[in-house]
């Protein structure tokens, strides 16, 4: 699976195999990076459903 703009799923699964290997630092910015990905899927589907494109 690969990590791109549009799939936040690999980001998740990076962040926590990050995370139980102890590696804070890495985990900490693959969980800011997948945020960051949902958090504009969900901005853009509020969009899509209310008519605010």
């Amino acid at each position: 699976m690969t990590i791109d703009e549009k799939n936040p799923i690999p980001y998740k699964l990076q962040a926590e195999i990050f995370d139980e290997s102890g590696q804070a630092d890495k985990a900490e910015e693959s969980y800011r990076k997948l945020y960051e990905l949902t958090k504009k899927k969900s901005a853009h589907r509020s969009a899509e459903l209310f008519g605010k494109n």
